[in-house]
């Protein structure tokens, strides 16, 4: 590991960090910002949300939705914050893989007298950093935030909730840097992370309406992360277990094939 390159690349990186940290900032101030009309008319809201089709009620979740933990749960922690941590994750792991190659520069980065699997561990240290500090970023924006709006947050456990979307990025940051150590083409794996995080979620949300899903539930990301309704429940161990292996075995792959892989300059 290089402190110079974990700096670097956090250096290099900076706006795509603030762009993604801001992108979850924003769609929870804009949440947060209706929130008291949805306090208001809770009554009304209530009603409408009874006479939801079971389906999407089925699909998003939804359980008593002007609750701060139906609100947050369905309005930020179903997908929209989940989405953010994979596609930073993703972006970013392929970014470590294969960026050099697609920019020409591998012949320089790896002429450094350390070896690639160190310089791509280097990356992965920057992206946890960014990872940590969005989470942290976004749980104190929704708790002061929650108190402007006067939404309560006693019996939401934020932190949870948050660990299980960071630990959702940091599988799909292993996901991302596998396909890129292994075909040292960014596109090819920030589309394929992406696409598999797109397609967890769709099995996900619709897990509830097709009896056929019910078989690969258990082995799905979005499941491990969220199934166990970390805002309301706490922390679910075992699906963060489940996250960190596949991001391990990610990771393994990568810094594996990042060693034998002959580069493009």
């Amino acid at each position: 590991m290089s402190w110079a390159l974990i700096l670097k690349t956090l250096r290099d990186r900076w706006r795509n960090a603030a762009g993604w940290a801001g992108i979850g900032g924003l769609m929870a101030v804009i949440q947060l910002y209706i929130y008291p009309s949805i306090k208001e008319s809770s009554d009304a809201m209530d009603k409408f949300i009874d006479v939801f089709p079971k389906e999407l009620i089925a699909m998003f979740r939804i359980e008593d939705y002007t609750s701060s933990v139906g609100f947050l749960g369905t309005e930020l922690f179903s997908m929209m914050i989940p989405m953010v941590f994979i596609a930073l994750g993703a972006s970013w792991g392929a970014s470590a893989a294969a960026e050099e190659e697609d920019r020409g520069t591998s012949e320089i980065i790896y002429a450094l007298p350390i070896r690639r699997h160190q310089v791509l561990i280097s990356k992965m240290m920057a992206t946890w950093l960014v990872m940590v500090a969005t989470g942290i970023f976004l749980v104190l924006e929704i708790t002061i935030g929650s108190t402007v709006v006067d939404l309560n947050l006693e019996g939401v456990d934020l932190i949870a909730a948050t660990a299980g979307c960071l630990s959702l990025g940091v599988f799909f940051h292993g996901l991302s840097l596998a396909i890129g150590s292994l075909t040292g083409h960014r596109g090819i794996a920030i589309g394929a992370s992406i696409g598999l995080g797109l397609l967890s979620f769709l099995i996900f949300a619709l897990a509830p309406l097709v009896d056929t899903f019910d078989a690969i539930l258990p082995f799905n990301p979005f499941e491990w992360a969220l199934g166990n309704n970390p805002l309301k429940e706490g922390v679910d161990w075992p699906g963060l277990g489940w996250l960190g292996l596949g991001g391990l075995i990610g990771y393994a792959i990568a810094l594996v094939a990042i060693d034998r892989r002959d580069l493009d300059a």
